[in-house]
């Protein structure tokens, strides 16, 4: 839940029921049309797949530390492709 992948909700009953968030049904609907037997990726789309999963992960922190840690390394690496 912490990761909003999951809602919490009472039922009528008391009991708690859990259900998928928009970002878990789309997540899900992602990898079955990627798993799909007539899904043509190539290397380079699997790649990039990956890269803005990833980059969506870092995103998610909270933590303004890790955005500015981040940010500094994007700019070494710039930097050092402009030298």
């Amino acid at each position: 839940m912490r990761n909003q992948w999951l809602f919490r909700d009472n039922a009528p009953d008391g009991s708690l029921v859990y259900s998928l968030t928009s970002s878990s049904l789309e997540a899900l609907d992602l990898i079955q049309n990627l798993s799909r037997d007539r899904a043509l990726v190539s290397e380079s789309r699997l790649t990039m797949i990956l890269d803005t999963v990833r980059r969506w992960a870092t995103e998610a922190s909270t933590d303004p530390q890790d955005r500015i840690d981040r940010l500094n390394a994007q700019i070494r690496e710039l930097e050092v492709c402009l030298s």
